[in-house]
């Protein structure tokens, strides 16, 4: 996750590292205080759903199967999922939101 320099030093010296810092090499995502974490949430929550859900199911699948299978397993991952996005009228109702200056209305669950 964070990249060879930082693991080896994370793993050389066993030294804690602040949240920022862990922000920093990538380890972690926004760290925000306390007091904050649920509107942080909220927003984070809100902004995912937003999104087709379609797009970010495929994005977790290739994801998910470029860690366990590298560049070659993406690839076959994404197979199907092309061919739902070329069915699906989620990918339509983006370019038309896009084109229109609006914000999109995804249906596709």
């Amino acid at each position: 996750m964070v990249g060879p320099a930082a693991a080896k030093r994370l793993l050389f010296t066993g030294e804690l590292i602040s949240a920022r810092e862990a922000w920093r090499i990538g380890l972690v995502g926004e760290p925000v205080p306390d007091e904050s974490l649920d509107d942080a949430v909220a927003d984070l929550l809100a902004t995912m759903m937003a999104r087709s859900q379609l797009s970010l199911c495929a994005a977790k699948a290739i994801v998910n199967a470029a860690a366990l299978h590298g560049t070659d397993g993406a690839v076959e991952a994404a197979v199907p999922w092309q061919r739902e996005m070329a069915r699906a009228a989620d990918t339509r109702e983006g370019i038309a939101a896009f084109l229109e200056h609006r914000a999109p209305v995804f249906t596709w669950r």
